[in-house]
């Protein structure tokens, strides 16, 4: 119901726009040749809103027309963007002061993994300001050391016995840190997002320090330490096209995940469980969209269902292999 005052270059490539509302709200509006990438930006956003992810930028798809309230003040800049008219547009909200977020150390080596071991190796690091004690999660990591036999398994008993365990602003940070990479990682096998983790592990074959680097479309708020999931037009969609060259780098990380947040794995089972993870998506889609969007911007097809319905059961058993493995622990 707002208008548009003010559109000027930014936000990535050349044709997108950074635009200002008569309310002051900013956003990125992402124009693409192919609806096929408004399509991916958009269902991966709905498709976080399923798994109560909430690192992924509010979008919404619109029509650009000339002759609409919302485009009207700024119809000549939109002459100079070359854009067509009846094309759809995501508006993505802009977040102002990003920083790039780097890649964790347990996913950069060779050896990528995370798991039990590597949280029970966080708890180990000698932290120097202890804040908020964590019981639960001590527990349950010490509790494979306590039911091991072996003198170098009672050694690690002992450690725990001796040193007292509480959760440091250090550990604390680390260990927010990782529950959303263990979502980021989900989320993008889900859609199979090239454009992020995946782009790292491409081109390591050529630069064996890139996965030092910052991640591709990935970003951190300094206050908040929320990780943004930035640029998802490749989920879906072209990513699932893709999937006999790229598989091998999306499932390179999901293999050696195990560690879950439970409300993302509650959500996917719901998902997989009563098979509605295309019906929601598109009823989203019918939900948020006029009909002018809708003229010129197709549902999610049954193919991509199918290959998301799939991609679901695959993270699950990844889930299950897991409690299986550690089944002994508890």
């Amino acid at each position: 119901v707002t208008e548009i005052i003010k559109i000027e270059q930014g936000c990535g490539r050349m044709q997108n726009r950074l635009v200002t509302f008569s309310d002051g709200v900013k956003a990125c509006v992402r124009y693409r040749q192919n609806t096929d990438q408004i399509q991916g930006e958009l269902f991966s956003f709905f498709l976080g809103r399923l798994l109560n992810i909430t690192n992924l930028v509010p979008s919404t798809a619109s029509v650009i027309d000339w002759d609409s309230r919302l485009w009207q003040q700024v119809k000549q800049h939109i002459t100079e963007s070359q854009w067509k008219t009846s094309r759809p547009v995501v508006f993505t909200k802009w977040l102002p002061d990003l920083e790039p977020s780097g890649i964790p150390e347990q996913f950069r080596p060779l050896e990528r993994h995370m798991n039990k071991n590597d949280i029970w190796n966080i708890t180990m690091d000698d932290g120097t300001v202890a804040t908020k004690p964590s019981q639960v999660l001590i527990d349950r990591l010490k509790a494979k050391f306590n039911s091991d036999e072996g003198s170098g398994k009672r050694r690690k008993k002992k450690m725990w016995q001796k040193k007292k365990i509480s959760l440091n602003d250090g550990m604390l940070a680390k260990f927010i840190e990782l529950a959303q990479w263990s979502d980021l990682i989900i989320f993008d096998y889900l859609i199979a997002n090239l454009d992020r983790v995946v782009n790292n592990l491409y081109n390591f074959q050529w630069n064996a320090e890139i996965m030092a680097a910052p991640a591709h479309n990935l970003a951190r708020q300094p206050n908040s330490q929320l990780l943004v999931f930035l640029d998802n037009e490749s989920g879906l969609l072209h990513g699932y096209r893709l999937l006999k060259k790229y598989e091998p780098y999306h499932s390179i990380l999901l293999d050696d995940l195990c560690v879950f947040r439970k409300p993302t794995i509650d959500a996917l089972r719901t998902l997989r469980d009563n098979n509605v993870a295309g019906e929601l998506l598109n009823a989203l889609f019918e939900q948020t969209t006029t009909n002018k969007v809708r003229d010129v911007l197709p549902p999610l097809p049954d193919k991509s269902i199918k290959i998301l319905s799939d991609r679901i059961d695959r993270v699950l058993q990844q889930v299950q292999k897991c409690q299986d493995m550690y089944s002994n622990d508890r």
